[in-house]
């Protein structure tokens, strides 16, 4: 399947260039057929598939997956994403080896500037424990934005003189993934109150707008999607560009 080239030939083409890198990564889809387990399906053979499951990483660890599914258990899907660590370690390898015969010398990364040292130190100081408080509690998804919000304008006008405004920005985004990976990883917090385990709230309703011929609303959490329909006759249908 398409994704899966695509990300190969992208891990590839960076691995082989002179560009840094981290990878090299492989891809692959896994899917589910007379209760096999396929290493990428045809588009034909996804249609009667229970699962299409997308992973990429580099065979010891997973750095995305993306899934849909027919009802299979975890159980299924947990054998299916340890298939696809085997499949992407080989693809990893075999790019490896690529770029041991081809590959161009990777530029080096400059070392940080004192003064980028010194810029991070203080913004570190002045805005770690106050993202932590933020992040830690649990409030709704604007007001916890707003928050942060309102903290990294503070930070930057307390360094706006001594500072470079743009790295202290870097640094403050750093500071926030850097809490929530924490949170999450090591204390089992999530920003929103809930556990590792446990899902957002959901809900539908139909017949949601009035006046039209077909309405449903769809919540997830803070997430909500709104659908509307009309009929008409086929000469009336829409037209997309």
């Amino acid at each position: 399947p398409h994704p899966a080239l695509n990300i190969i030939g992208a891990s590839a083409a960076l691995a082989i260039s002179d560009i840094p890198f981290g990878g090299p990564i492989g891809a692959c889809v896994i899917g589910l057929i007379n209760g096999e387990l396929i290493v990428n399906p045809s588009y034909d053979e996804l249609k009667t598939s229970h699962l299409e499951l997308t992973v990429a990483g580099n065979g010891e660890a997973t750095t995305m997956v993306e899934a849909g599914a027919r009802f299979v258990s975890e159980d299924i899907v947990l054998e299916a994403l340890t298939l696809a660590q085997e499949v992407n370690g080989e693809i990893a390898n075999q790019i490896r080896e690529i770029q041991d015969e081809i590959g161009k010398e990777k530029w080096t990364i400059p070392s940080p500037s004192d003064e980028q040292i010194s810029t991070e130190k203080a913004t570190r100081q002045s805005a770690g424990h106050r993202m932590k408080d933020i992040l830690y509690d649990p409030v709704d998804k604007k007001s916890r934005n707003d928050r942060i919000k309102q903290v990294m304008q503070d930070v930057n006008s307390e360094l706006a003189e001594e500072h470079d405004p743009h790295s202290v920005q870097e640094t403050l985004y750093l500071i926030e993934k850097e809490t929530v990976r924490k949170a999450i990883l090591e204390d089992g917090h999530r920003s929103d109150g809930r556990t590792l385990t446990e899902i957002r709230d959901l809900s539908s309703e139909v017949g949601y707008v009035p006046k039209v011929h077909g309405s449903g609303l769809f919540t997830r959490g803070e997430t909500q999607i709104l659908g509307v329909l009309t009929l008409a006759s086929a000469g009336e249908a829409q037209k997309l560009d």
